[in-house]
């Protein structure tokens, strides 16, 4: 009788143990899955909000008035598929109106100016989690319309 009671404390252990190690591999199953998919989420918002700062850089360089600056090519497409992004991945509407205000669509109130790459800057930070502190405060010179110091490119004439 003893015998056939340890025998039963054994398999019920062995049981309880069995279905543990099963439950905790489901577990740890779901929750690589959940990270692996916050991590996509997290890679894709990363791409598409510094796509929308570098569309926003360009249409800056053709608003530039100085002879220096080298215009950066966009298309409308590519505008297009960064505002529609935008709209669907960010938490913040905030960075998708200063993205339209940037590029001059509705009727805004703000001027459009080189400050606004700044403010887009330290939005698209908050909104990765880089910080709430704001870096690059200085918006008279947050647009980099060339380098100083350096020799504009040469175009096909001069050479």
């Amino acid at each position: 009788m003893l015998i056939q009671k340890l025998s039963d404390e054994r398999v019920l252990a062995a049981l309880i143990a069995a279905v543990a190690l099963v439950l905790g591999a489901f577990l740890t199953f779901l929750l690589n899955k959940r990270l692996e998919l916050n991590k996509s989420k997290l890679e894709m918002k990363r791409k598409i909000l510094l796509d929308a700062l570098n569309l926003t850089d360009a249409i800056l360089s053709h608003r530039s008035t100085y002879s220096k600056t080298e215009k950066t090519d966009f298309s409308t497409e590519e505008v297009r598929k960064c505002y529609n992004n935008l709209a669907v991945i960010v938490k913040n509407k905030k960075i998708l109106y200063k993205f339209k205000v940037a590029w001059g669509f509705g009727d805004y109130d703000e001027e459009v100016n080189f400050g606004i790459i700044s403010d887009l800057r330290n939005m698209v930070r908050k909104e990765l989690g880089f910080g709430w502190k704001q870096i690059d405060l200085d918006k008279g010179r947050a647009f980099l319309s060339y380098i100083p110091n350096s020799k504009p490119m040469r175009t096909e004439e001069e050479n």
